[in-house]
């Protein structure tokens, strides 16, 4: 049996704190291309009213949502501690064209790449930290682009 097949089970969000709703949806929006979920708008309101995440909204990027905590006074992911945490320690986005992604984002002095591994002549992946410290890897299976 395979779960995924029988029930209809996709990958929906993913959850991310940050310091500032504002920046981050900034960054997404401008290294990724996400938007605000409909309804919110920017400086919008909470889809639960408040209640018990008052600063939590969301960004999209065709079906995948990330779920965006705004906290106050958070450390930020240490890759220090990187092999010795449990949790998630990054989120993937794969791209189709990967060398002119690359090149886009060196316009932009907050996207710095951390790393770059070549694996064939048709894969690749690099890893960014977002304006929050999260680390982001950005895939290919198609280095060249189209």
């Amino acid at each position: 049996m395979n779960p995924r097949e029988q029930f209809g089970i996709r990958i929906q969000h993913a959850g991310i704190h940050v310091k500032s709703y504002d920046e981050t949806y900034e960054w997404y929006h401008r290294v990724f291309g996400f938007e605000e979920r409909p309804g919110q708008g920017k400086g919008g309101k909470n889809p639960f009213g408040g209640g018990v995440f008052p600063k939590m909204r969301w960004l999209t990027l065709g079906d995948f949502c990330l779920e965006v905590y705004e906290v106050q006074n958070a450390e930020p992911f240490s890759l220090v501690d990187f092999e010795f945490t449990l949790g998630v320690k990054h989120i993937n986005f794969e791209i189709e064209d990967l060398r002119g992604w690359m090149e886009y984002v060196k316009q932009f002095d907050d996207v710095e790449i951390i790393v770059f591994n070549n694996y064939s002549p048709d894969a690749a992946a690099v890893y960014v930290k977002d304006n929050n410290g999260i680390l982001v890897e950005v895939t290919t299976s198609t280095w060249g682009g189209k």
